[in-house]
């Protein structure tokens, strides 16, 4: 498993950011495993809310579950949420609804099922090493060159191309441009 993982058994998970001040709120996510065998499943929904004083919290949106808890795989899931417009807030809480009882099917039937949480990311800085670097809200991947005269890509493009699919599986939700040119 990857991650730095905090667990919770028998209880929802429930954690205030606090931005420190007032920041236009784009995108936030927090991530979770699931690994049934282990007594670990998904939550069944997760729940983001705002608030400018700490105090009063307004829910802003709701992300459920669609990972089946029969699955003997392992996965890790981002729960995002993207708000049709950006906001304002100074504090965003998460509350993860745990799985509760462990249903009739499951070897560990009765017993109470974990949340496994890794992270919460709110406007999260996309982190990428070489070959492509960030700039502001663009990512800009090296050039990518064809072999002459052939519509082969060159092996050390291929492997760039392998370095920018590997962050597109990291970060599925990213949004991307894609510009080409060609010399006759």
């Amino acid at each position: 498993r990857k991650g730095d993982w905090q667990s919770y058994q028998s209880q929802y998970f429930e954690a205030v950011v606090d931005l420190k001040e007032e920041k236009e709120i784009e995108i936030i996510h927090s991530r979770y495993l699931q690994d049934s065998r282990s007594w670990i499943l998904m939550p069944t929904r997760v729940e983001y809310y705002s608030s400018l004083d700490n105090v009063n919290f307004t829910l802003i949106g709701t992300i459920q579950n669609d990972i089946d808890p029969k699955s003997t795989d392992i996965v890790i899931k981002p729960f995002t949420y993207h708000p049709e417009v950006s906001f304002k807030t100074r504090y965003i809480k998460v509350k993860a609804y745990n799985y509760g009882k462990l249903p009739d099917w499951h070897q560990g039937a009765g017993g109470d099922a974990f949340i496994f949480i890794d992270e919460i990311d709110v406007n999260p800085v996309i982190k990428m090493k070489e070959p492509i670097s960030c700039f502001g809200d663009y990512i800009r991947m090296p050039t990518l060159y064809f072999n002459n005269n052939e519509n082969k890509l060159r092996i050390d493009s291929v492997n760039k191309l392998q370095k920018m699919i590997t962050y597109l599986n990291e970060y599925p939700t990213m949004k991307i441009e894609i510009r080409s040119h060609s010399d006759s």
